[in-house]
């Protein structure tokens, strides 16, 4: 027994070391309040249970944010609403309640998403959402994915009356009716998730699922004959299903034939038959790549009991392909990840690069639960935020972990509902850059409640072992959060948008400070960049650190705020090197810094003296 403790003791101070500031994490609370979502009242928001955003440059001065969310009250029918925000909440925002696609029927409308692009010169909002037609009885009521497609106006969006005369499509098969001596069956969408990019390219994805009396044949030396033995037994399957179109709705007839339901892409051929028995494909997701490339990701649980011994296994999958009259005839890559234990619904992001070896780079990330009982300690319960991705061309074969690393002796920090978004493919030092943010409860120094908060990796690395906090209150719960912005135009630039029900409404932030570098700062009053909202711990950032070769010095200045002074100095207070800060600086300009000598690994300090202030950083070398 005593042996027991000590362990237990051993773990505990192996926690405390972890705690301590030269290995804890940062935490950087946002510097600035976050803004109301358009249309988002406080009885919309405390029923909000999904959310979604993109972001687009309108032109060199305006940007546009997009949000869409549901609200699902606990009685009663349930509501989806679109929002836009031109400039940051600081120009024309709007919002409107997406009226029910079943004509005169009653609908609850549920878990929506967005996806905006520009085509021909103008610009739509695509938005997928399930509805449910509950005028029929129990044993008919289907559940069905919709599309919906908006046209920008200059200052506000309404629906497209070239799509669909003007009406929200119907997507898959809700119904199946009886044949062959077999029963109609129900089919259940969920999970419907769409992107475009930069051209208009879009992809849908959803899963149907569905339980059905299928009718089972054994062959055995008990039942020989070609016929075996046959019964019939309810089975339940779940298919993962994706289409492709453009931004305005068009492009579903490709000289082919109609997309009317889309392509089986769960299976390996997208044939009829799969290629195990009782395949399950789970909470798809889908990123368009800049070369119009369809990435689909989902859950795969499969057993295969026509093998000795009987296999089964959950597995992250992803298919990248191109499609031609409704097949998928040209792969980029199928890869899959173990995913053994219990996790989330994956999400995934492309990359905004075009005509690279990277324009097929995906990102994709997981919530992941899992426990263990240790002798002398107990039970522990341990969560992640996982990163899978193809990085310059190449699947990575293991994760990243993204949230606070799991220790052993300890209950973990809960950590979920992760989302991932590209930086803006607008210069080389950022379109590598995506930024993953989540919900995580119990943080150190915060509140009891989900917080959302977000960082930064490149090709699944962590650029620095910091976290941003997205939101702005100290109370409650924030969580259900959406990032965009890939197509932002700016680098770095992310826009944000959470369920805060402290409030509560729906709250959303832009930000051009990288995540996990420092707090985030929301734009100014002119709808610029931020300019005077910086927060405290830091003005300025260091990126890689530690690094062993260049470093990128990233200010956050105040308007009217000049930099007279960059130097890097040892501990003892002697300047080893004067940088050079160029003239007409930006609010925020970054200036890299190769050292002019070989320097020993350690720790030095920064310090940045400008008209207003003199703050400083410490960075680490490292060989």
């Amino acid at each position: 027994m005593k042996t027991r403790v000590i362990l237990g003791m051993l773990a505990y101070l192996a926690y405390l070391a972890w705690l301590t500031p030269a290995t804890a994490q940062t935490f950087y609370p946002p510097s600035s309040t976050d803004l109301l979502a358009p249309g988002s009242i406080a009885t919309t928001a405390s029923d909000v249970k999904n959310t979604g955003t993109d972001f687009v440059k309108l032109d060199p001065n305006n940007f546009l944010q997009v949000m869409v969310w549901d609200r699902i009250p606990a009685t009663g029918p349930s509501n989806i609403y679109l929002s836009w925000s031109v400039n940051r909440g600081t120009g024309a925002t709007g919002s409107i309640k997406i009226d029910t696609p079943i004509n005169g029927a009653f609908a609850y409308l549920s878990d929506p998403d967005v996806t905006v692009a520009f085509l021909n010169g103008a610009l739509y909002a695509s938005v997928v959402y399930l509805a449910k037609d509950i005028t029929l009885p129990p044993d008919a009521a289907t559940v069905e994915t919709y599309l919906d497609v908006y046209k920008w106006t200059g200052t506000s969006f309404v629906r497209s009356s070239t799509f669909n005369g003007g009406a929200p499509l119907p997507l898959g098969v809700a119904f199946i009716p009886a044949a062959g001596g077999l029963p109609s069956s129900i089919r259940i969408h969920s999970s419907p998730n769409i992107d475009a990019n930069a051209t208009g390219k879009v992809g849908i994805v959803w899963q149907e699922t569905t339980t059905e009396l299928a009718q089972i044949r054994v062959i055995s030396p008990s039942y020989p004959g070609p016929n075996g033995y046959s019964f019939n037994q309810a089975t339940t399957f779940a298919e993962s299903y994706v289409l492709d179109c453009n931004i305005d709705g068009s492009g579903f007839i490709l000289g082919c034939s109609p997309l009317a339901r889309g392509t089986l892409a769960s299976r390996s051929n997208g044939s009829n038959n799969p290629s195990i028995l009782f395949n399950q494909s789970l909470s798809p997701d889908v990123a368009v790549s800049p070369n119009g490339v369809l990435s689909f990701c989902y859950i795969g649980a499969s057993a295969d009991p026509t093998s000795l011994p009987v296999t089964s296994g959950t597995r992250l999958v992803l298919k990248q392909y191109s499609r031609d009259c409704n097949i998928f005839n040209i792969s980029y890559g199928t890869y899959s990840w173990n995913a053994a234990g219990t996790y989330g619904a994956p999400r995934i992001a492309a990359t905004a690069h075009a005509g690279t070896t990277n324009d097929l780079d995906v990102e994709i990330v997981m919530a992941w639960t899992g426990g263990d009982c240790l002798e002398g300690i107990g039970n522990r319960s341990y969560y992640e935020i996982r990163n899978w991705g193809r990085s310059a061309g190449t699947f990575r074969t293991s994760y990243t972990t993204v949230s606070i690393p799991t220790v052993a002796a300890v209950n973990g920090y809960p950590a979920n509902q992760p989302v991932v978004a590209f930086s803006s493919g607008e210069g080389a030092a950022y379109s590598d850059q995506y930024v993953v943010a989540w919900a995580g409860q119990n943080y150190p120094k915060f509140s009891s409640g989900y917080d959302v908060w977000s960082t930064t990796l490149v090709a699944g690395s962590l650029l620095t072992p910091d976290y941003s906090r997205v939101n702005y209150n100290t109370v409650g719960d924030q969580n259900i959060p959406s990032v965009a912005g890939r197509y932002s135009g700016t680098g770095k630039s992310m826009g944000y948008l959470f369920k805060d029900a402290s409030v509560p409404q729906l709250s959303y932030r832009y930000s051009t400070v990288q995540a996990g570098s420092g707090a985030l700062n929301r734009t100014g009053a002119s709808g610029s960049d931020p300019k005077g909202s910086t927060g405290p711990a830091r003005v300025i950032d260091a990126y890689p650190n530690p690094s062993s070769s260049a470093i990128d010095f990233n200010l956050h200045l105040r308007q009217g705020e000049i930099v007279q002074q960059l130097t890097v100095v040892d501990l003892m207070g002697r300047v080893l090197d004067k940088v050079a800060v160029p003239a007409g600086q930006s609010s925020d300009p970054v200036i890299s810094w190769q050292p002019k000598q070989a320097m020993p690994e350690g720790a030095y300090i920064v310090k940045l003296v400008t008209n207003q202030r003199t703050e400083t950083i410490t960075i680490n070398r490292s060989r």
